[in-house]
């Protein structure tokens, strides 16, 4: 992957992004979780709750490609 994702005020390079994967709070709600390499240690960034399964489809797309900037 190229390009970049911003979480709040950390922006990551999605080349070191490993795993992008939705994930349920138990709630019906949900979020994305994106593991990364930083330092030579594993780091994880999430998204907030995102209501419906579908807005969290779009939301890992978005970070996939490139276009997801939380906190702007």
């Amino acid at each position: 992957m190229s390009g970049w994702a911003r979480f709040g005020n950390v922006i990551i390079p999605l080349s070191s992004v490993t795993s992008i994967s939705i994930k349920s709070t138990g709630d019906g709600k949900f979020y994305v979780e994106v593991h990364r390499y930083a330092g030579g240690s594993l780091v994880f960034h999430q998204t907030p709750v995102i209501a419906t399964k579908a807005e969290a489809d779009r939301t890992a797309e978005r970070i996939a490609y490139g276009l997801y900037w939380e906190g702007t």
